[in-house]
């Protein structure tokens, strides 16, 4: 059964062993998933502005993460989606799994009372900045 109004959902796993040189587990971090990560589909199944996509920690969304959606354009192929979820704990020595949903007409995007609010997953930061590629003439900061 998934989250009650989504049309769809998907397991992400975050495999432990790409973190064993790690001291030991992480807690309340960000994590980054593009459209890489994603089904291929998503993008015709979600909303144009990804309002409709939560995350959680099981396959029925008992409890929501955290997520800002840096970007979505369904033109963009490869590149069309970057989003940051927070995760409550990530084990180095067991895989973590949590669950994307997607597909709900009605959703919009999360207010601050909503556990979904994209403002949560930096709420431990003094700052985040999300470039685009730089063009070639760049020089840095001036």
């Amino acid at each position: 059964m998934a989250l009650a109004g989504w049309t769809y959902s998907c397991p992400i796993t975050i495999n432990s062993s790409t973190l064993s040189s790690l001291s030991g587990n992480i807690t309340n971090q960000p994590v980054l998933l593009t459209y890489a990560n994603m089904p291929a589909s998503i993008l015709t199944q979600c909303n144009s502005i990804g309002s409709d996509i939560r995350f959680g920690s099981d396959s029925t969304g008992s409890v929501l993460y955290p997520r800002e959606i840096v970007r979505i354009d369904k033109t963009l192929g490869s590149e069309s989606l970057v989003i940051y979820v927070k995760i409550p704990s990530i084990s180095k020595t067991v895989n973590t799994t949590f669950y994307m949903f997607w597909g709900n007409s009605s959703a919009g995007e999360p207010g601050s009372t909503d556990a979904s609010y994209s403002n949560l997953v930096w709420s431990a930061y003094y700052g985040v900045c999300h470039f685009q590629s730089l063009p070639t003439t760049w020089k840095g900061v001036s």
